[in-house]
Formats: structure tokens, C-alpha cells, sequence
């Protein structure tokens, strides 16, 4: 079980509910996506490096104060680990003031420093007029998790239905892997290259061309075999509200919890296994 259809038919059958008469697609994917984000948190805390990732920025739109470096990933974004010029030195953040509806980077002393700070979709970097591209080494947020019949689909294009509601943002779901899990194209498998939010079309190359019979699902990040604390959390979700549903409720919140200790013990042996060095010997 590792995407987002494998998951909801997981979900439903906690619920007891197959045909999905009591909770509909776009209250299931809700669900789905609260447990998702709240256990790639749990992750994140116990082992952070596990969403680790690089990339390099381009520099854009610069004026007197600032260069823009765009970040199609933003969405994304968790946390900096690290941001620096072509020639590896190191750009560290700054405060910003505003001022006049615009940005004005200032340090203590009240004069303009250098450094960076983040924007709505960019990199804000100050001083030294930056054209040259950035390294950023960053922690990233799994994109949210997301299946349906599609809309329509082309020789490298897969239109998103309406509902349920694919996220809207640009780029967000660029990078993701799309499974075709029945219908035309199915099983095949591809990565997303680009997404418009506004129309919800997925740049995606399939072996063959989807259409609107084809169900897809994008595929969950966290580490392989554990994607079941993800459908007991959801369905914790989808009854928290039912008062008749509470002794089950209560039975899926034990076995959530010994779930969710089995992925972060599973994640800090790894984390400590990584860390160990590396020892050869020499039998010559």
C-alpha cells in the first residue's frame, strides 16, 4: 500500500463502508491528507534528514534592495538547511521590515545587510547584486495525497477532475509520482514535470494515453510498509463526529498509536544506522 487509492480502498474497509455511502471522496481525502500531514510531521521530528533534498535557484527579477530566486517547490518547502552562492559561500537569513507595502531588509543596527529572506513562491536575497544561481539544501513537506477519475487526458497530459479538489497551487504536485490504478493506462506509472493549479492539468508521460475512465493516485513518501497508520488515521477522523462509532473509534486509537511507535522506531534505527561510520578491513 503505497499511494493514495490503495490507501482510501484501505480506509473504507475500516469503515465498513465500501461503496462509500456515509463519507464521500472529497471528505475521505480530507481525512486522508490530516492523518498524511500529521505523521510526515512525526517523521520529520524524529528523523528530519528523511525528507531532505537540493536544489538550485535561478536568479530572476532584481532591483536596487533585492534579487528574486524563484522556487517552484515552495509548497513544499519545511525548512533551510542551508542557502549559498555559486562559489559555496554561505547566504545566512535576515529580518524584514516593512515599510510602505514593500520589503526593506534591515539588521539591528538599522542598516541594509546581506542575506535572505522568503517570499510567497521565491527567495529573497539582499546585497551583492546575486545573478549567479544558488544552492539551497532544504527539508521538504511531502505534497498532499490525492486520487480520482480524471477529467480528461492527452499523449503527455492528465486533467485532474474537480472533485474531489485537487490542490490549485502551481508546481505543487511537480516531482510526485502519478500511478494509473484502473481504466485506460493502467498500472502504468510516471512523474509529474509540471502542474498548472488553475486548470489542473499534470504534465505526466504515460506509456499510454489516459483518459476520462482512467483513476489515478499520486504516491505516498513515507518509507515503504508503513502507510497503514495513514487509513487508521483517517478513519479516526471520519468517526470522531459519531457518537455510535465510539468504541471502535477508541480500538483504532490503540492500534494507531502501536502503529505510529513502529514507524518512528523503525525511523530513529535508521537514522542511528546511518550515522555510524564505516569500518574496512584490510585481510591482505
Amino acid at each position: 500500500m503505497f499511494d493514495a487509492y490503495d490507501i482510501d480502498v484501505y480506509l473504507k474497509a475500516l469503515l465498513h463502508d465500501a461503496q462509500a455511502q456515509m463519507w464521500d471522496a472529497q471528505t475521505r481525502l480530507y481525512a486522508i491528507n490530516r492523518a498524511y500531514d500529521q505523521v510526515c510531521n512525526r517523521v520529520m521530528q524524529s528523523h528530519e534528514n528523511y525528507f531532505y533534498d537540493e536544489a538550485t535557484l535561478t536568479a530572476g527579477t532584481s532591483v536596487w534592495e533585492r534579487t528574486e530566486f524563484a522556487f517552484p517547490t515552495m509548497p513544499t518547502l519545511q525548512k533551510i538547511l542551508l542557502l549559498t552562492d555559486a562559489d559555496g559561500r554561505r547566504i545566512d537569513p535576515i529580518p524584514v521590515q516593512k515599510r510602505d507595502m514593500s520589503a526593506i531588509m534591515v539588521q539591528a543596527s538599522g542598516s541594509r545587510g546581506e542575506g535572505y529572506w522568503l517570499g510567497h513562491n521565491s527567495i529573497f536575497v539582499n546585497a551583492n547584486n546575486y545573478t549567479g544561481n544558488l544552492r539551497l539544501i532544504y527539508i521538504r513537506r511531502p505534497p498532499l495525497l490525492y486520487t480520482g477519475t480524471l477529467s480528461a487526458g492527452a499523449a503527455t497530459t492528465a486533467t485532474f477532475p474537480t472533485s474531489p479538489v485537487p490542490e490549485i497551487r502551481d508546481d505543487y504536485y511537480n516531482e510526485v509520482y502519478l500511478r494509473a490504478k484502473s481504466g485506460t493506462a493502467a498500472p502504468d506509472r510516471a512523474q509529474i514535470t509540471d502542474y498548472a493549479g488553475l486548470t489542473r492539468v499534470a504534465t505526466v508521460d504515460f506509456a499510454v494515453t489516459p483518459d476520462n475512465t482512467t483513476v489515478v493516485a499520486t504516491e505516498s513518501e513515507l518509507p515503504e510498509g508503513h502507510n497503514e497508520i495513514v487509513a487508521v488515521g483517517a478513519a479516526i477522523r471520519c468517526l470522531q463526529f459519531d457518537v455510535a462509532q465510539e468504541s471502535k473509534m477508541q480500538h483504532l486509537l490503540v492500534w494507531y498509536k502501536k502503529l505510529e511507535f513502529d514507524l518512528i522506531d523503525f525511523l530513529e534505527v535508521r537514522q542511528e544506522q546511518a550515522a555510524r561510520s564505516v569500518f574496512m578491513r584490510n585481510d591482505d
